[in-house]
């Protein structure tokens, strides 16, 4: 009887470490994507200031800076 109870609590133990093997893995992978995601979102954000300042470097300053002080919103 002894027996048995050992080899059902030891199921029992490499059940639950393998749940929390699986579970840790889960969160990982989880993170691993949140991680490319956000560097796909950096890499274009990137690319974009650099499109942005080839086009500054581009125009003129009185093309870009209205009479005003703000920037024009012609483009």
């Amino acid at each position: 009887m002894d027996q048995m109870l050992y080899v059902n609590e030891r199921l029992a133990a490499e059940r639950q470490q393998r749940w929390l093997r699986e579970a840790e893995h889960r969160r990982m992978m989880r993170q691993m994507m949140q991680a490319r995601r956000a560097g796909g979102m950096r890499r274009a954000v990137g690319e974009a200031v650099m499109r942005l300042g080839a086009w500054v470097a581009g125009q003129s300053l009185a093309d870009i800076i209205a009479p005003e002080g703000r920037l024009s919103s012609a483009g």
